[in-house]
């Protein structure tokens, strides 16, 4: 089993495994992987998949601090795109769940969280218009950042037609149980590898590479002067973001 480490700085995709970082750079853009030239795909889908608090969101927040394409926030608030820094915030947007249609040329992320804020009716046929509009992604140049607790969550259309890479954080045991058959061996391989190292958050595993890689520090880390508890709350945890009388409506199913 390979491993690779990350670098120092955040940006930049250099320590990004190789096929995530194939999907996440610009179609054509030529970069290397060791002394080898490759040039990116530009389109895709990336699973961060693990058990809840185990850095998936962190995960995908850096792969696409490292970029400098466009930024989609799929069901966000405009609270969260303004707890992300400035290099972020000026090529980002938000895109409403019936609004997918206007997204190309970016990189997008559908967090597990902003799903589970949307409106609980609009979910129930959400899948099936990610799983269609992920044939047109490839076409109009969008690489889709998903996370998830499961593979069980991602619709099957979508890992059985898409270009996909699969990233895996820490998995809870009971949670391993319930991963789909096509898949579980694999998450297996890359929970035994976490666990060599303790589960270390900076740590992720790529299925198709087989490798284990570390991401730099979190850019709230790194440039920590400007971002207070908060801002980093809001990142990370975006349920912190909603009053009481929101969660309640949320807990209980009120529209």
């Amino acid at each position: 089993m390979r491993t690779k480490k990350g670098g120092l700085n955040v940006r930049g995709l250099s320590w990004v495994a190789p096929k995530p970082q194939w999907l996440l750079r610009r179609e054509g853009e030529a970069y290397m992987v060791g002394e080898e030239e490759r040039h990116g795909l530009g389109t895709g889908v990336i699973a961060c998949i693990g058990s809840a608090r185990s850095g998936k969101t962190t995960l995908a927040l850096q792969f696409m601090y490292g970029s400098d394409r466009d930024l989609v926030f799929i069901g966000f608030t405009e609270a969260y795109i303004e707890a992300l820094p400035k290099a972020m915030r000026r090529r980002a947007r938000i895109v409403a769940f019936d609004e997918l249609e206007t997204i190309e040329n970016c990189i997008c992320l559908l967090d597990d969280s902003a799903l589970m804020l949307s409106n609980r009716d609009f979910q129930k046929g959400f899948n099936k218009i990610v799983n269609r509009m992920a044939g047109v992604f490839s076409h109009v140049g969008v690489t889709l950042i998903l996370t998830s607790q499961s593979t069980s969550g991602i619709d099957i259309g979508i890992m059985r037609f898409c270009e996909m890479s699969l990233v895996c954080k820490r998995f809870d045991e009971v949670a391993l149980s319930f991963e789909r058959n096509e898949v579980a061996p694999m998450v297996l391989e890359s929970n035994a590898e976490l666990g060599r190292f303790g589960f270390d958050k900076s740590l992720y595993y790529s299925i198709h590479d087989r490798l284990i890689c570390a991401a730099p520090t979190p850019f709230w880390l790194e440039e920590s002067a400007r971002f207070d508890e908060a801002r980093k709350a809001a990142l990370s945890k975006p349920f912190s973001l909603l009053s009481q009388d929101e969660r309640r409506r949320y807990i209980r199913g009120d529209k």
